[in-house]
């Protein structure tokens, strides 16, 4: 009778170490996990951050070029050019007529 009493006792006790062993188990891989996406979480913020500062650069770029005066030059350019495209196609087509 006292061997089943101390076979009981005992399968007790190792079931709430195993518990507890699951538990401390079950926390680690959780702090295991909270750091991977920490620094993987990290990684995608520095890059994101980054891009940001490329695009920012890139904003103050077009707001300091593309003022009136060098968009209508540029238009006024561009405008020649299509023209001279336009006559050039007109008088190839007159030609061949």
């Amino acid at each position: 009778m006292t061997s089943f009493i101390f076979t009981v006792v005992h399968i007790a006790r190792a079931r709430k170490q195993r518990a507890v062993a699951r538990r401390k188990k079950n926390t680690c891989s959780l702090l295991i996990n909270i750091k991977l996406s920490l620094v993987m979480g990290l990684t995608w913020v520095f890059a994101f951050v980054a891009n940001v500062a490329n695009l920012q650069g890139l904003f103050f770029a077009i707001s300091f070029l593309c003022t009136r005066k060098v968009v209508r030059l540029v238009h006024e350019k561009y405008a020649v050019f299509s023209s001279t495209i336009k006559s050039s196609a007109d008088s190839e087509k007159t030609s061949a007529s």
